[in-house]
């Protein structure tokens, strides 16, 4: 349910966003916007960035569920939502600015990717402590989905060096 609540509330933020740009660009333009095509227009760009979130939500879930099962951890799968929903959360705010400032401080050699793996894995740890998860399932899950956006990070990072600029 919680994963199911942040992609509703996900997908309105990117709803009023696209309605806003559309209603004001048309404004500009002096023509009257007609509200069922403007919400029928934000509707479908607010799914496409609502569906590419969700696929890395649902990749977190995945490779959380994938460790508690390898290891037979004692963990429920309402833990698992929970503390999947708080990393995603995590990923997207807190994360980009201590990504930012390890590579500010260190350069772009791959050190810096080893630091924030290491920042994220203790910062997931200490998510799954305050959710109630034990040690050993925390540090197995936090390193889990670390190692999972670590390399998601060097496929997008390969692909963006081979695109020509």
């Amino acid at each position: 349910m919680p994963m199911l609540t942040l992609l509703i509330v996900v997908f309105v933020l990117f709803f009023l966003f696209a309605t806003i740009v559309i209603v004001s660009s048309k404004e500009e333009k002096h023509r009257k916007p007609k509200i069922v095509s403007t919400l029928a227009i934000a509707c479908v760009l607010a799914i496409f960035p609502t569906a590419v979130l969700a696929l890395f939500l649902f990749a977190m879930l995945g490779s959380s569920v994938f460790v508690q099962q390898l290891f037979s951890l004692d963990v429920s799968f309402q833990q698992i939502l929970t503390i999947t929903v708080c990393l995603f959360i995590y990923w997207y705010t807190v994360d980009s600015i201590i990504e930012k400032i390890v590579q500010h401080v260190m350069g772009p050699a791959m050190l810096h990717r080893v630091v924030v793996l290491l920042t994220r894995i203790f910062a997931f740890y200490t998510i799954g402590a305050i959710t109630g998860i034990n040690q050993t399932s925390s540090l197995l899950i936090a390193a889990a989905v670390s190692l999972l956006l670590l390399l998601i990070e060097l496929i997008f990072a390969d692909k963006e060096q081979k695109i020509p600029s």
